[in-house]
């Protein structure tokens, strides 16, 4: 066999088996690299509902003080949205909290081997697809009520519908930008991250 004929030969042979250890381990150390990038986003958020929750009990208590001098039905509508909110905002925390929790278990679990590491990261893509389809769901009641709390805002109170429809206008338009975004990262990233962690799986288990 002459050189040339070893050159070909070489050229048909498969690539390096995506399952090889090293190719595992950088794949792993790229993803937790990102879902410990995605856990410091969850802390922001965590950070950010807190403040949340506090600053919406000035608002009830100025609320509270001034029932006397508000219209019974009103009152009952701001003090239903204050509460909307609060159950909102307890909510986000819960499962944020959750969240967190389940992220640092996964990290204590990907150090035992390469494979638990693998095993590790597939769960956590899994729930964060997951995440994204419960977002799906959650967007309609939170855009429904910051619809709401826009329509009972002080001008549109004195102004009627016309100082309602540029919030609305406002508030639709961002939440489509939001998921539009969501919905291009869902499908370009996170579902091709998914299948190729799978088939490293199945490689590494065959």
């Amino acid at each position: 066999m002459n050189l040339e004929e070893l050159e070909a030969l070489w050229r048909t042979q498969p690539v390096r088996p995506a399952s090889d250890p090293a190719v595992v381990a950088r794949k792993i150390s790229q993803q937790t690299a990102r879902l410990n990038r995605r856990a410091f986003i969850l802390k922001l958020l965590l950070g950010g509902t807190i403040v949340g929750l506090v600053l919406e009990l000035e608002p009830l208590a100025q609320l509270l003080r001034a029932h006397p001098a508000v219209d019974s039905l009103r009152f009952a509508a701001l003090l239903a949205k204050f509460i909307c909110h609060q159950i909102l905002y307890a909510a986000l925390a819960v499962f944020l909290v959750r969240r967190l929790r389940q992220h640092a278990a996964r990290v204590r679990a990907s150090s035992d081997s390469l494979r638990a590491g693998l095993m590790a990261n597939l769960a956590g893509v899994e729930v964060e697809l997951g995440d994204y389809r419960r977002a799906a769901w959650f967007a309609i009641p939170a855009t429904a009520l910051m619809l709401w709390s826009a329509y009972l805002n002080q001008a549109v109170a004195r102004e009627g519908l016309s100082a309602f429809w540029p919030r609305a206008a406002f508030v639709i338009g961002f939440m489509a930008i939001v998921a539009v975004i969501a919905r291009r990262d869902y499908r370009a990233r996170l579902q091709p991250e998914h299948q190729h962690l799978r088939q490293l799986s199945a490689e590494w288990d065959a």
